[in-house]
């Protein structure tokens, strides 16, 4: 296989890079309140950055194809992991039970099961086309709709929840934790 290393491989690999180092300190301090969450949402996200990388350094369609697919599982996990966070973070925790949890997952799960499906339905790329020079090693994927349903809305609509909470505990929390809450705010 042939890889070509471009700005967009740099990029995500620092990403991932930082994702990793951040999900090892949130690890040593998984008690305190958001800890745990925190550690699974940066490995989520390195997950997605690191898929990112190879898959912008991959030459080939099918090796694309195949990284797109890898990095699905931090796509469709990291909304959720930012919801629990900002569960955890602002005091309402109370509400997730494992149930819950379980059922936040639902949509995530099937939209992994579609991408990893892709072929036989087309329901999260229709089509995939090299685009540009062959050096710029890129691909044009088209949508459809589990892509716009799963990895669009649900998690757009998980991250304004979560936002909304954030803020809420911004406007709450004693003044030393409001700017804690506000970089968090910011951050998103």
């Amino acid at each position: 296989m042939t890889y070509v290393i471009t700005p967009y491989v740099l990029i995500a690999a620092f990403a991932a890079a930082v994702s990793a180092v951040v999900a090892v300190i949130a690890w040593q301090r998984r008690a305190a309140p958001g800890g745990a969450p925190l550690t699974a949402l940066m490995v989520a996200v390195g997950i997605w950055s690191a898929g990112a990388a190879m898959e912008y350094a991959i030459a080939g369609i099918p090796g694309k194809v195949f990284w797109a697919k890898v990095q699905y599982i931090g796509v469709v996990s990291t909304p959720v992991f930012f919801l629990l966070l900002a569960v955890e973070y602002s005091q309402l925790d109370r509400w997730m039970t494992r149930r819950t949890v379980a059922l936040l997952f639902v949509v995530p799960l099937t939209t992994l099961l579609l991408t990893v499906t892709n072929e036989w339905h087309g329901l999260i790329w229709p089509s995939i086309t090299p685009i540009g020079s062959p050096d710029a090693n890129l691909a044009l994927y088209t949508h459809g709709i589990g892509f716009w349903i799963g990895s669009v809305g649900y998690a757009y609509l998980l991250m304004l929840i979560g936002t909304v909470l954030l803020i809420r505990a911004a406007m709450r929390f004693p003044p030393i934790y409001r700017r804690q809450a506000a970089l968090l705010v910011a951050a998103v």
